[in-house]
């Protein structure tokens, strides 16, 4: 009787965790009593099963399917977090009893600590390491004094005295293409040719004496 009492409890408060008003939730938890569901088989409930329990509302049937998912979980979680502990515990017991080496006992020790021990913390370290590249160093040399440190370098200027006079080669008539080029030149030169002064005052005063003997 105790045991139908204290199932019938715990599953007021499931349904009520649910959402269930707490009327309907004690109505449900008597149809789950009588019909000896578990809670390991949250899984296995459908709409079909909780409709043959007398749960046809269609909010409560999915509320209830949730949160019976959410419950199972919790207790797998749960049983297996007591399964590691009570394992553990069991090894240490074992690791005491025949704790004859020192490796043994340092096993045993270790895991008797709660947890385990914190490694240090590394602080970072702020130091900032420059690498130079041979092809750098060599640039940075090859370049000039003042252009490295930011002087702008003087440009001198070469005058016409001080690179020289210029000398220009003539064509001297070797070939046929120079010497065609030359007898063109000299053509030129007899037609630009002008007179003297002394040619053009003879011009004019022939000219003088032709009209006065006329």
């Amino acid at each position: 009787m105790a045991s139908v009492t204290t199932a019938t409890s715990e599953w007021i408060q499931f349904f009520k965790d649910a959402g269930i008003p707490p009327g309907m939730a004690a109505t449900y938890a008597m149809s789950f009593v009588d019909n000896r569901i578990q809670k390991n088989m949250l899984m296995d409930l459908s709409k079909d099963i909780m409709m043959d329990l007398g749960i046809t509302v269609i909010g409560d049937i999915i509320a209830i399917l949730k949160h019976g998912k959410h419950v199972y979980r919790q207790d797998m979680c749960k049983m297996a977090t007591e399964a590691i502990s009570s394992g553990q515990t069991s090894v240490q017991a074992e690791l005491r009893r025949t704790a004859n080496t020192p490796a043994t006992r340092m096993i045993a020790n270790a895991l008797s600590r709660e947890s385990p021990p914190s490694t240090p913390v590394r602080r970072p370290d702020n130091r900032l390491s420059v690498t130079i590249s041979n092809k750098s160093s060599k640039m940075a040399a090859s370049q000039p004094s003042a252009e490295v440190n930011g002087l702008p370098v003087k440009r001198r200027r070469v005058t016409s005295e001080m690179e020289g006079k210029y000398v220009i080669s003539m064509p001297k008539g070797t070939t046929a293409r120079s010497r065609r080029i030359l007898a063109q030149q000299a053509k030129k030169g007899k037609s630009l040719k002008r007179t003297s002064v002394f040619e053009r005052l003879g011009a004019d005063s022939k000219t003088d004496t032709a009209t006065a003997n006329k």
